[in-house]
């Protein structure tokens, strides 16, 4: 993984920083959801991330787009 062509050789710390702050996220998800059960950490943290990853998506991200002609996915390769 942190050998990957995807990623230039002077960002392995950064792909380190942020593999290690996902697992340790995705950790303490599974974790609280033993503590308190899965319906009410999908009512605490998974509706919520929902909506503010679907009002990202349809406000911000498709009004503000790089500078660069950016290639964009229409279904047909």
């Amino acid at each position: 993984m942190f050998s990957s062509d995807l990623f230039v050789p002077n960002e392995k710390k950064n792909v380190i920083t942020s593999t290690a702050c996902w697992t340790t996220m995705a950790a303490l998800l599974v974790g609280l959801s033993f503590i308190m059960g899965l319906i009410q950490m999908l009512k605490l943290y998974g509706i919520l991330y929902w909506v503010f990853v679907m009002w990202l998506d349809l406000t911000y991200l498709h009004h503000h787009g790089h500078e660069q002609k950016l290639p964009w996915y229409h279904g047909k390769v």
